[in-house]
């Protein structure tokens, strides 16, 4: 919460400092071209000295920003799971009891969550599904994963798909199939990732 508290107050000050620079800038010019050099001279001082502290400030809120990520990404559970019944449906159907998704043969057919203000970095997909085959695609809002979904014994059973890279941690997940009219046999019963880095 401290952290948060700086970054606001920082980003906050940054834009005010900035505007008292550029007026300084042109008071500055403004009196040297008035051939008042004392008084210019004051305003360049004042100038240099705002300036080292808007230095110093734009070098402080990345590494705010790098400290808040890291404690972030240490507090993160090992498994963060997403309910099947959380999702937004597009063309899909959720069983009666909420444990099972299907339907991924309609074209358009989506799942979208709601990501939980994750840090930005690399998460390892594990999908439980049934499948005879098909292909899905994961996505967040820049980057995505495509992977097989190779039929698993006779139960459903939980496989890594692979590791998505999340740029947009407070984005959305949008789970479909990549060739419809091959997923008819395709049914998901979980979607969890793990940070791949911890």
């Amino acid at each position: 919460m401290k952290l948060q508290l700086r970054q606001d107050l920082v980003g906050a000050i940054l834009p005010e400092k900035r505007t008292q620079r550029d007026e300084l800038i042109a008071l500055e010019k403004k009196l040297a071209f008035a051939q008042d050099f004392a008084g210019a001279i004051r305003a360049r001082d004042e100038r240099l000295k705002l300036e080292k502290e808007i230095a110093a400030l734009e070098k402080e809120l990345p590494a705010l920003k790098a400290q808040a990520l890291s404690l972030l990404a240490k507090s993160l559970p090992d498994k963060i799971e997403f309910k099947l019944s959380d999702a937004m449906l597009n063309g899909l159907t959720l069983d009666a009891q909420g444990t099972v998704l299907s339907g991924f043969s309609n074209p358009g057919a989506t799942a979208t969550w709601k990501l939980p203000d994750l840090p930005p970095g690399g998460y390892e997909v594990l999908l439980r599904y049934t499948a005879d085959d098909g292909e899905v695609i994961l996505q967040e809002s820049f980057y995505s994963l495509s992977a097989t979904c190779r039929p698993p014994l006779k139960r459903a059973e939980e496989k890594s798909l692979g590791t998505l890279r999340v740029r947009d941690g407070s984005g959305i997940l949008t789970l479909k199939a990549k060739a419809p009219e091959k997923s008819a046999s395709l049914r998901v019963y979980g979607l969890v990732l793990m940070p791949a880095a911890r």
